[in-house]
This record gives structure tokens, sequence and C-alpha cells, in this order.
């Protein structure tokens, strides 16, 4: 029996105990004092994440817990008036008072932020046991109040709370400044540093992870905050560029190993930076070339031109190969070709960091052929019927040498492979005489003369077997006698 009775006893206890430490929840568009009007002194009443606009009254002792000051906003005030209150996690702003204690004992305020008040928080008369430590109190036409005849804890283990409008210094960098804030005629004697909040992680990533000078990078914020947002980015590329983008993108002008920065910013203005290393690699140079003309022959000056470029730097040098051969290393040069044929040009242009490209054209070099070409004489100026004709080749070849000739003669078909044949027209006509030479290319050229052949001249005639030096010496006397008479006429003598 007396087991039995304890067993009932501690399952009546438990009962009880469960129904004076409930918990409550409250959703975001409930009402906070709805809440706080049904919960039993000693509940908990958590508050989501939301936005609530109202003026609470706490009159009882509980415990008012909202999901985190950078989630749980406030727009309205919140006045106590009972004991044993704790009030953790909210952010209370746009409002005349943020919280007003009004003799009351025991009561806990951490955690929370206060902005844009009229008044951020009071202490009211003969409120004692009050303990207000690791809050932020910002941009508020007046932070605090304390017109208790008690003493108010401002602080709690060697750590205050958050003053926007502190001035003190922070010699030893330990995050506490070194003077007190006065709250009338009370005092923070540990304010601290930077706003009561978990600093914001920075990271990123960036794509492609191994880009070149051509490439966009695209960057990518994986920053995060705890218990807040993040408000400000501010992004160093390590070439002197900069963003304020989230996700901005970059063009590196030039290859490298460059350090990158983000910095982040939440909601409480707190920062936090990272810094990664990017190797952005080097881009060949683009190899081209041009040269004129475009059908060159083995005796044409051919003009060659370097039109590479590199797009993140400069070319520094050069060199040229005709068939492996070097030729130069000059941007702008001439060469010719020994002989026809087809020839592989190349070059190889060098970057400032070092990297190559090569370009190669393969030219046709085409021969000149050979000009064709012959005079002809005989022992008369005139040809004649029967008179040996001497043939007198002057063909010329360009780029070569004449190898072979052939002559063709209309008026008997006859042909010759000699140089500087001869020939005798039989009759009188006008017969057609075709060279056709052969250069060490085997390039074929021809080319063709008339040729007028006069009758025999009879031998009774005055000119009959005069040579042509005969003809022109009686010619000479004629025209010497011819100018005696007229002088002779004119002077009288």
């Amino acid at each position: 029996m007396r087991e039995e009775g304890f067993i009932l006893l501690l399952i009546v206890l438990s009962l009880f105990t469960d129904l004076t430490e409930a918990s409550i929840k409250v959703n975001d568009g409930e009402s906070i004092q709805n809440a706080i009007d049904t919960a039993l002194p000693g509940d908990t009443i958590f508050v989501s994440t939301g936005k609530y606009i109202e003026n609470l009254i706490i009159n009882k002792s509980i415990h008012l817990i909202g999901d985190g000051k950078s989630f749980t906003f406030l727009y309205g005030s919140i006045t106590i008036i009972a004991n044993d209150v704790e009030i953790k996690g909210f952010t209370i702003q746009n409002s005349s008072i943020g919280i007003k204690i009004i003799n009351c004992n025991n009561i806990t305020i951490h955690e929370n932020t206060f902005r844009y008040l009229n008044q951020g928080l009071i202490v009211e008369n003969n409120s004692s046991i009050i303990r207000i430590f690791h809050n932020n109190f910002i941009d508020n036409l007046v932070n605090a109040l304390d017109k208790s005849n008690n003493k108010t804890f401002w602080d709690y283990n060697g750590e205050g709370n958050y003053w926007s409008d502190y001035n003190g210094t922070d010699a030893d960098g330990d995050g506490i400044g070194d003077i007190p804030y006065m709250i009338s005629t009370s005092m923070d004697h540990y304010p601290l540093m930077r706003p009561v909040t978990i600093v914001p992680i920075a990271d990123f990533t960036f794509n492609p992870i191994l880009p070149t000078t051509s490439d966009i990078i695209q960057f990518l914020d994986n920053s995060s905050d705890p218990d807040g947002f993040i408000i400000g980015y501010s992004w160093s590329f390590g070439d002197g560029n900069t963003s304020n983008e989230r996700n901005p993108m970059h063009k590196y002008a030039d290859d490298g190993l460059y350090n990158v920065t983000l910095k982040v910013i939440d909601d409480y203005n707190v920062s936090t930076i990272i810094v990664k290393q990017i190797l952005v690699l080097n881009l060949p140079p683009h190899a081209s070339f041009t040269y004129t003309p475009i059908n060159p022959t083995d005796i044409d000056t051919v003009i060659f031109n370097d039109t590479s470029f590199d797009t993140d730097g400069v070319i520094v040098s050069r060199n040229w190969f005709v068939n492996d051969t070097p030729i130069s290393n000059e941007s702008l040069f001439t060469y010719a070709f020994p002989d026809d044929g087809v020839y592989t040009v190349t070059m190889i242009v060098y970057d400032d960091d070092g990297a190559n490209s090569s370009y190669s054209k393969s030219i046709t070099v085409r021969n000149v052929p050979p000009i064709p070409s012959f005079t002809y004489s005989s022992s008369n100026v005139t040809v004649y019927e029967g008179a040996n004709v001497r043939f007198h080749d002057t063909s010329t070849d360009p780029d070569g040498n004449i190898t072979s000739w052939y002559w063709s003669f209309s008026d008997d078909g006859s042909t010759s492979n000699e140089r500087n044949p001869s020939h005798i027209f039989k009759e009188k006509g006008v017969y057609k005489v075709t060279l056709t030479v052969m250069d060490d290319d085997g390039i074929k050229e021809t080319f063709s003369k008339k040729v007028t052949v006069f009758g025999a001249v009879e031998d009774t005639k005055f000119f009959t077997g005069l040579s042509i030096f005969d003809i022109i010496f009686i010619v000479f006397i004629i025209i010497m006698v011819f100018m005696v008479i007229i002088l002779t006429r004119k002077y009288g003598r």
C-alpha cells in the first residue's frame, strides 16, 4: 500500500508540474497578448518568427521568448508590472517606449534589440534585482532611463550591452569599452563594442574553377547569418576592381594569382571577411599572317605581314619558317621563293607570358613561262624565193632556261629542232613560221611570224647580183650628185 501511495503521489506531482510550467506557442499572425492572458505563472511563451504589431502588458510571472532578435519583431511596447519575468529574443522597434518596468522584482531582459524608439528601456520607481545585459540599443532618441531607487544591474558576468551612441574606446581589444556607459545615475560597467549578434559567415564559390583571361567568371555568394540576414556585400577581385552585387561577374585582363575578398555585413552592421585565391590562366596568343601577292610566281617579291594578337598581353617575338628553314623574325618582311613549287610557311609567335601559338599556310608558287621570240635575215633585205633565210632565236625564260626549240615552216611543212635553223622558201607567197620553246620546268610557249617571200629578180635587171652594200653605195653616190647640182645652182659656181 505504501508503494502504491508513493507512485500515486508522484503522478499527482507530475501533473501539477505540467500544469504550472506549461509552454505556449504563438505563431506569426496570432496575438502575443492573448497568450499572456491565458498563461499561468511560470509558463513560457515561445513567439515564432514574424512581425507583431501590439502593445503588451505582462502582469504575471512568465518567460517571453522570441525566435531571435533578428527574426521576431515587435512594433509596440512592453509594460511589466509583475515579478519574475524574463524577456529574450525580440527586436522592439518603431514605438514610443520599448520596455517599461514598474515596481517589479527579479526581472531579466537579455538578447534583445531596441531600435528606432523614443525611449528604449525605462526602469521605474522601486524596482529591484533588475538584470539587463546582452541587449542592443541602436539609434534611439534615449537608449535607457533608470529611475529606480534600487540598484539595476546593467551588466552580467563582465559583459553589458551594446549602445550605438557609446563613444568610449577599447584599448586592449577585448570587445569591452574602457569606460562605463552612463544611464541616468546608473551605469553599464562593461559596454560592448559590437552589437550582440552571431558574426555572419562569409563564403562564396566561382565558376569556372580554372578560368582563363577570356572567361567571364561568375561569383556566387554562399554567405549566411545564423541570427539574422546579410544586408551588404563588398567584393574586391584583387586587380583593382570591386563590386557591391551579391553575385557579380568579373573578367580578368591578365593571367595570374589573385586574392578575391568578400566582406559581408549583417543587419546589425557586423561584418566578416573571407579571402580565396583564384588562378587565372594565360590565354595563348592568336597567330595569323597575310601575304601579297596571293598567287605569287618564283620571280615575285612576296610581302609577309604578321597580324597576330594577344587578348591578355602583347606579342613579344616571332619566328618565320619556310619548309622548316628559318627565314625571319620581323613582323613585316619580304621574301623571294627560289623556284616554283608548293611551300609551307609557318610563323610561331610568343606573348609576354611565354605562351606561343603557330600558324601555317601552304603557298603555291607558280612557274613563269618562257617568252618565245625570233628574228630572221637573208642576203637581201627582201626575202626572195630560193634564197637561204637564217632564223635567230631570241627567246628568254625569266626564271630558268630554255631547254628545247621546235620550228615549223608552213610553206612545205618542214620542221627543225635547232636553236637557229636556216630555211629556203621555194616559191613566193606569205608563210607562217612558228617557234615553240620549252623551259626547264617543262612549260611550252609558242610564237609565230609571217614571212613574205617575193619572186626571183631576172638577171638582165640592173640590180641583179648586187649585194645590199652595193645598192647602198649607189644610192649614196646619187644623193651626192644631186647635192652638188643644188649647191652649184644656189651659189652660181
